[in-house]
């Protein structure tokens, strides 16, 4: 007899295999697991991408932390402070590829590295301190974003900081 995640687990599967494929049929999956799909932290990322792509003046926490390259946890650890003085959870770091590379090579022991393909695709390189590490090519290069995650409340905006990182 299958659980209630099986029974999930597979029309999930069947609507990723579907090429008509719906947010709308997803959401419904989605909703079943009582996980509501904007709070999904890739689709919040998304977002985020197609609002600074728009040129949307979007409001960072200040100051923006420049350092010099390469980037590491401590410096990270900064930029989640300032997330987390508006009691918000940091749940997603966007950053380009070369800062990924960074933290992959001097702060290994903090990354937990994704393995899952499908994962992989969607842009998470792992987690670090339980936020989503996202590699995304509209990133700026030299630049990184911290965002953090409003669950309860619509009208409040997520945190963001920025981190800025000058290549010598």
């Amino acid at each position: 007899m299958p659980t209630d995640v099986q029974k999930i687990g597979r029309t999930l599967g069947e609507l990723v295999h579907s090429l008509r494929v719906t947010l709308k049929e997803i959401d419904q999956v989605v909703g079943d697991l009582d996980i509501p799909l904007e709070h999904d932290p890739v689709n919040q990322a998304a977002a985020f991408l197609g609002r600074l792509g728009m040129g949307e003046d979007i409001k960072f926490e200040e100051p923006t932390i420049p350092v010099v390259a390469p980037l590491s946890t401590p410096i990270l650890a900064d930029a989640y402070a300032l997330v987390e003085r508006h009691n918000q959870r940091v749940c997603v770091v966007l950053l380009s590829a070369q800062e990924f590379t960074d933290l992959r090579k001097y702060s290994p022991n903090h990354i937990e590295t994704e393995r899952r393909v499908r994962v992989l695709r969607r842009g998470v390189m792992g987690y670090l301190w339980g936020a989503y590490l996202m590699v995304d090519s509209n990133v700026p290069k030299g630049t990184v974003y911290v965002m953090g995650e409003v669950l309860d409340d619509p009208k409040i905006t997520p945190a963001c900081s920025r981190v800025t990182v000058t290549r010598g």
